[in-house]
């Protein structure tokens, strides 16, 4: 972040109209303990503007220093008042910043800017101040190349030079011993006290392929020495290409449109054909073709990807369809269909009939289901008796993982039907079907019995039939009761469940006055499906003379609270009485809840209402009483309907409407409930809070992983530490009220260290829709008259395609990923482009003030894996891949994108030359001691 902070204020200062410049020094390295001084030239009159010095520490945000101005007192940091000071020289328009006794907590970029209205309108390019007591230590050179395809008319070489101290650093170049002086020089970058260096040279490619072969040497020199490396280009080599085949969905997988995709790739020269066959047949099919160029060891690979989009139609029906590609005279074939990507095993059938009551129900039309569980498109048959259904009949259709088709047949044609058959054919795997049979008997024949029911038979005279019908097995039935061969019921559709084992199950049926003859027979038919019928014997007499039976009231308060019903059996000589009153049932409890008036009532100061909210088993038969303040109001109130829920409970609002005056002087305001057969009473109390706490609002913007992976984005406002409860909340977009329906806000919940309350609304919003839009979350709330709000701007993404380099440490390789946009990316490392090597850690990406991002990975390496093979680090960000190779024994560092290739963090190279240096330091270091030893002894 402290590199896109630097940067951001660079453009700042580059982009003006009428520019101002102020000149410093790119760099300056102090010992610790002496003294610091900047010169800053500037365009500007000192007499008419002031200047700072700012400060900024690797990693960390910017410090100012001080402030000073011609005819002014200077101004300073308390902290740094001590340690710095700053002089004006008119005669040459120089701000000079003077420090002393700097220490290494002082390294940092420091920027003069010029002070206009309060604001640092222009800066300088910053001064980079390095603190240290390190021994000078010159450059390690290491050379760099393009990742270019090899058909550009430039090619760019770099000069790496690493773990060098202090600055400045020069570079220079030379074409077989003659200096150059157009190339690019980037400034250093400065780690564990270490700097790391970039220089860049453009040379056209027909001086880099002439012959006889350039020489290019690059030096880089500090004052502790130089270090240099040379640069000759090498022959091309020929390399085949690798080619697989394989399909793609865009949508969900089997239902979507596939694409084959030919991939070619790691072959040189870039010179190859592709083409399409389908079927053997030699006419081509014309693809889209896209080509990358990568980096094996010192040589320039190419890839290629062919694309192609098959008749869905052919590709679901198995046709064959095949790549040939043509490279150096030979070719290179392979071939795919869709029994390939399948395994081909025949796929399962289950074939769902409609059941007994969906037959009997239906008034035209019933249906049949064929579930098929196959990938492939397979073709659906249906065939009815040894005849094949006309596609008229079904309704097909399919998913990733099914088809499945539904047969429609008329209810009287289903009813004579015997055999079902579902057939599945397709060319990967053989033909396969499911049978059902619906005319096939049960195992077991059931028993089937009618009797009159006991119960109704104890009374004297039974008018109840009972039928008993034993040893079912799992199918529905119908059951239909006759009297003398006359159905005298309606058909009952009895369900049997679908569990092992024999049944039981018995049905009764009120035989009707019309029938209650001496000389009827009623007997109870059981029909399974449609194409077999059970019939029982039929009963003897069953119907004799009948009593009266009257229910008379015999007694009614006034007060309609209790009621008495009397039987009387004249056979039974009996007389049974029983009594029942409104208060024989226990007196509810309830739950009284006396809410505060809407906050939007309050706004327009004039009658709010206060809801009071009943809960309880049983509400009817509750008075309601109102009080405000003590006096009890005996109008202005209404109740709403009483309301049932499923579990058991009722609850009844009541309304008392008040004026805005009398709740705002804090009078407080009872609803009691009390029910008639019970003496115990009910109270609840509200009144306008004496403390209030206003809210605090804030806005969440989403996520880099949000903003990189989602079309649907979401802002979410969080509403904190108000009280009382009562709140208001509404979106805004671009100054404009958005409708409910477009955000989503919670109820209130109190915190539990204080009383306050918090609340969030959700916002969805599309990148599409967004284009720069301004949002504001406008809260309303008692504990202020203007509303609370705040806001938040651009919630888009924009794309750019990622900016690769790959740099050798100690033990370690470092691949650096900048410029990309948007976050999402994926970094792997591999040896010899096959095995892939896990012992490397990725940053998250960093996302800069311009919204592109940035992100490190390092790669852990053993002596084995470093001095054997190649090492790939692989960049792939949507449909951009950046490969990069390096081996040990080429000592060969490859690059892209060296003009990103400015203030990031970068791993020193640890070489040979180093330990050497180490070496010679402890051995100082020892002589000393002994002869301070010796010294010591003499003097004693």
């Amino acid at each position: 972040m402290t590199m896109f902070s630097v940067a951001l204020l660079l453009l700042l200062a580059a982009d003006c109209v009428k520019c101002q410049t102020l000149t410093q020094p790119t760099s300056v390295t102090v010992q610790p303990g002496q003294r610091l001084t900047i010169n800053c030239q500037v365009s500007y009159s000192l007499s008419s503007y002031g200047t700072n010095w700012i400060r900024q520490p690797a990693g960390k945000g910017l410090e100012w220093i001080g402030y000073s101005c011609s005819g002014c007192t200077a101004e300073y940091k308390d902290s740094l008042r001590s340690q710095f000071s700053i002089t004006l020289d008119s005669s040459s328009n120089t701000v000079t910043l003077s420090g002393q006794n700097m220490q290494p907590g002082d390294t940092a970029v420091y920027y003069c800017a010029r002070e206009s209205h309060h604001c640092d309108d222009y800066w300088g390019k910053g001064t980079m101040v390095t603190v240290t007591s390190a021994t000078p230590i010159k450059p390690s050179v290491f050379p760099l190349t393009s990742c270019d395809s090899g058909t550009g008319d430039i090619v760019t070489l770099g000069c790496l030079a690493t773990g060098f101290s202090p600055l400045p650093v020069t570079y220079t170049w030379r074409k077989d011993g003659v200096d150059i002086t157009d190339f690019i020089q980037y400034p250093a970058v400065l780690k564990d006290n270490f700097y790391t260096g970039v220089s860049q040279l453009r040379v056209r490619r027909q001086d880099w392929t002439a012959n006889p072969k350039p020489s290019y040497t690059c030096v880089a020199e500090n004052t502790a020495g130089n270090g240099q490396v040379t640069i000759r280009p090498t022959s091309l080599r020929v390399v085949s290409p690798n080619i697989t085949l394989q399909p793609t969905w865009e949508g969900e997988f089997g239902t979507s449109s596939v694409t084959l995709v030919c991939s070619l790739s790691g072959y040189f020269p870039d010179k190859l054909t592709v083409e399409w066959q389908m079927d053997d047949d030699s006419a081509s099919i014309g693809g889209i073709s896209r080509k990358l160029q990568s980096v094996q060891e010192k040589e320039k690979t190419f890839s290629l990807t062919s694309e192609i989009k098959p008749n869905a139609t052919k590709w679901n029906s198995g046709t064959r369809f095949t790549c040939k590609s043509t490279h150096n005279s030979i070719d290179y074939i392979k071939t795919i269909s869709i029994c390939d990507v399948h395994a081909n095993v025949p796929p399962s059938i289950h074939v769902e009939i409609p059941s007994l009551e969906t037959v009997v129900n239906a008034t035209s039309q019933v249906q049949a289901t064929c579930l098929v569980r196959t990938v492939f498109g397979a073709n659906v048959t249906w065939v009815t008796d040894g005849h094949i259904v006309p596609e008229g009949k079904v309704d097909f259709s399919r998913n990733a993982s099914d088809l499945r088709s539904i047969l429609t047949l008329p209810s009287s044609q289903w009813k004579q039907l015997k055999l079902l058959t579902c057939k599945a054919e397709h060319s990967c795997f053989s033909p396969s079907e499911k049978t059902i049979n619906l005319a096939e008997p049960s195992a077991t024949a059931p028993l089937v019995e009618i009797r009159r029911y006991l119960p109704d038979l104890q009374k004297g005279n039974s008018s109840v039939l009972e039928c008993d019908v034993t040893q079912l097995s799992s199918s529905d039935i119908l059951i239909t009761f006759q009297a003398s061969g006359v159905d005298i019921s309606d058909s009952q559709l009895v369900k049997i469940p679908r569990a092992p084992g024999l049944h039981s199950i018995s049905r009764r049926f009120t035989v009707p006055s019309s029938h209650w003859k001496n000389d009827a027979n009623f007997t109870c038919d059981v029909n399974q499906g449609f194409t077999r019928t059970l019939v029982s014997e039929s009963t003897g007499k069953l119907i004799g003379d009948l009593n009266q039976v009257s229910i008379s009231e015999i007694e009614k308060v006034k007060t309609a609270k209790v009621f008495t019903c009397q039987v009387v059996d004249r056979s039974l000589r009996k007389n049974v009485m029983k009594n029942i009153s409104i208060c024989s049932a226990p007196s509810p409890t309830v739950a009284v809840q006396v809410q505060e008036p809407p906050l939007t009532e309050l706004q327009q100061k004039k009658q709010v209402t206060v809801t009071c909210l009943l809960i309880g088993s049983s509400l009817n038969g509750l008075s309601i009483t109102w009080k405000v303040d003590g006096e009890m109001k005996s109008s202005g109130f209404t109740k709403g309907p009483l309301v049932k829920h499923s579990n058991g409970t009722e609850t009844l609002r009541c309304f008392l409407s008040i004026s805005a005056e009398d709740w705002l002087a804090h009078k407080q305001v009872h609803c009691e409930a009390k029910h008639q057969c019970s003496n115990q009473s009910y109270d609840g109390h509200v009144g306008k809070s004496r403390e209030l706490s206003p809210p605090t609002v804030r806005i969440f913007e989403p996520t880099s992983s949000d903003l990189s992976t989602y079309d649907v984005l979401t802002l979410l406002c969080l509403v904190s530490g108000f009280f009382p409860s009562n709140l208001v909340l509404h979106w805004e977009k671009d100054g404009q009220k958005l409708d409910p329906i477009y955000y989503a806000t919670s109820v209130p919940w109190k915190s539990q260290e204080s009383s306050t309350y918090s609340l969030s609304s959700r916002l969805n919003t599309t990148k599409a829709e967004d284009k720069g839009s301004f949002y504001s979350c406008v809260v309303a709330h008692k504990s202020s008259e203007n509303p609370f709000k705040n806001s938040f701007n651009n919630v888009s993404v924009t794309y750019a395609e990622p900016l690769a380099t790959l740099l050798e440490g100690a033990g370690e390789l470092l691949c650096l990923v900048s410029g990309f946009s948007p976050a999402l990316i994926n970094i792997a490392w591999f040896l010899d482009n096959t095995t892939e090597l896990l012992d490397f850690t990725t940053t998250e990406p960093h996302r800069g003030p311009d919204g592109r991002f940035i992100i490190q990975s390092h790669l852990h390496l053993s002596r084995v894996t470093w001095f054997n093979g190649t090492v790939t680090c692989r960049v792939e960000h949507f449909n951009t891949t950046i490969a990069l190779n390096i081996s040990r024994r080429a000592y060969f560092h490859c690059f892209s994108g060296i003009d990103e290739l400015s203030h990031d963090d970068v791993d020193p190279d640890m070489d040979v030359g180093s330990w050497y240096m180490a070496f010679t330091f402890l051995l100082f270091f020892l002589i000393a001691i002994i002869y301070s030893v010796f010294a010591t002894t003499i003097k004693t």
